[in-house]
């Protein structure tokens, strides 16, 4: 009598999935993975999307500036301030105009804030003439000083968007001219084309850094309130300051 096989252990084999099961796995793979690129543009285009596109620059409410160099924007009566450490040649300060600017001036329109702007000028050196920080904080004094808040906010936003890159320049009559589209008067076109103000700016950068080392700040853009430095990479740090 013979004697019983037994069953082998590998008896079983299981089948080699077809080939449209693969297609569809594959498919299925490629979905996913174009959902989740749709998903990160989305959402790069909604964080870096101007707070409040479409605003624009500042209509109605003043600008002063004071002695020391300090430009305030907005009305005095406002009931709460901030203050605003750049530098003209800063990247940082580019993006932050560029994503804040329209809404900062219209909360500044509102009645809801006053802005001090505080300019340095460590970024001299970036630029080839060695002195653009300098010149640019200048020509934004020249706007100021005439008490124009629309045309200084105008010229403010356009003055970043035609920032240099590092080891490029403008000149002051091309500042001159950037004021000029701004809507700034005639008298300080000629302050900027002139380089009127840059010994004086150039003065006033000393003191924005000092005030920006008691304040705790350690860099460009620093935005500081209540006497705290407030982090603008929260989208919504200006809504939650005025409580909006």
């Amino acid at each position: 009598m013979s004697a019983r096989k037994k069953p082998s252990k590998s008896a079983y084999t299981p089948e080699k999935p077809s080939s449209s099961a693969t297609y569809i796995l594959g498919a299925v793979a490629v979905l996913v993975a174009a959902v989740a690129v749709v998903g990160m543009v989305m959402w790069q285009q909604r964080t870096s999307a101007p707070v409040d596109e479409g605003y624009g620059s500042v209509q109605a409410a003043p600008v002063a500036l004071a002695e020391d160099g300090v430009i305030t924007l907005g009305y005095p009566e406002a009931p709460r301030s901030i203050m605003i450490f750049e530098d003209h040649m800063c990247d940082g300060c580019q993006a932050f105009e560029r994503l804040y600017g329209q809404h900062i001036a219209r909360v500044v329109d509102e009645g809801e804030i006053r802005v001090d702007y505080h300019s340095l000028n460590f970024l001299d050196p970036a630029s080839s003439s060695g002195s653009y920080s300098t010149r640019a904080a200048a020509a934004a004094e020249c706007v100021a000083e005439t008490g124009d808040g629309a045309a200084f906010s105008a010229f403010h936003a356009a003055a970043y968007e035609a920032k240099p890159r590092s080891g490029e320049d403008r000149s002051n009559d091309e500042l001159a001219e950037l004021a000029r589209d701004a809507g700034a008067s005639d008298t300080a076109v000629e302050c900027i084309a002139t380089g009127a103000r840059e010994e004086a700016a150039r003065e006033h950068a000393d003191l924005a850094r000092a005030a920006m080392d008691a304040a705790g700040g350690e860099g460009t853009p620093t935005v500081a309130a209540n006497g705290q430095i407030i982090d603008w990479n929260n989208r919504n740090w200006l809504n939650d300051l005025i409580g909006e």
